[in-house]
């Protein structure tokens, strides 16, 4: 087991109140006071156009940090498979970003609803304030995957099992290709909910880099 996936596990343990086999032992109240602004925000707060994720993903990307002397580069690649074989999807949007790589805090900032590393930073001139950027990827995906500096997980749109959905990340063994090959990059691969393929094909070539 990796020092990744150890502390997947213990924040699982400790922050959500998991067993070994995923199941709530407890929710405690920080977790479901977390769970309850999740829904709010997701149920209210997103756009209403399905592409303003990928400006919040672009906006991440700015905001990241890079080691010294290496051009950023941002890259969407949309797949007519879906390399994570995720339920009732088609097609998968591949986010690959070349940046330092996901923290112990970027991973509870993700899970979380309002918290944000991006606060911490503003003053060394980060943009960003909300921490519940991510969250408008469910607009477009049940099962978004992360990959970065030995991170894999993947959060879930409905989780039957926790009843925590959105928040609970669950390590991922696999790597599929596209992960492989962009090893020292962050990969976010969204499997794009069946409905949702085409309109963004569509949008995503109306855009142009600029």
């Amino acid at each position: 087991m990796t020092q990744q996936q150890e502390f997947i596990d213990r924040f699982r343990r400790d922050d959500f109140g998991l067993d070994a086999e995923g199941r709530p032992t407890g929710i405690p109240e920080h977790v479901r006071s977390s769970f309850e602004q999740a829904l709010s925000i997701v149920s209210k707060d997103l756009y209403s156009d399905d592409l303003h994720f990928v400006y919040e993903l672009i906006q991440n990307a700015q905001d990241n940090s890079y080691q010294e002397g290496v051009i950023p580069g941002l890259k969407f690649v949309l797949l007519s498979d879906d390399p994570t074989q995720s339920e009732n999807s088609k097609g998968c949007l591949c986010i690959i970003n070349n940046e330092i790589g996901f923290s112990e805090a970027d991973i509870k900032s993700i899970c979380s609803s309002g918290k944000s590393t991006k606060k911490l930073k503003k003053a060394e001139g980060f943009i960003g304030e909300k921490g519940i950027g991510f969250k408008s990827v469910f607009k477009v995906s049940n099962y978004p995957h992360v990959f970065s500096n030995g991170f894999h997980f993947q959060l879930l749109g409905d989780d039957k099992v926790t009843g925590l959905s959105y928040i609970i990340p669950y390590w991922i063994n696999d790597l599929p290709s596209v992960v492989k090959e962009n090893r020292e990059s962050t990969c976010i691969l969204l499997p794009l909910i069946k409905d949702k393929y085409e309109a963004i094909k569509t949008e995503l070539r109306r855009h142009k880099p600029e």
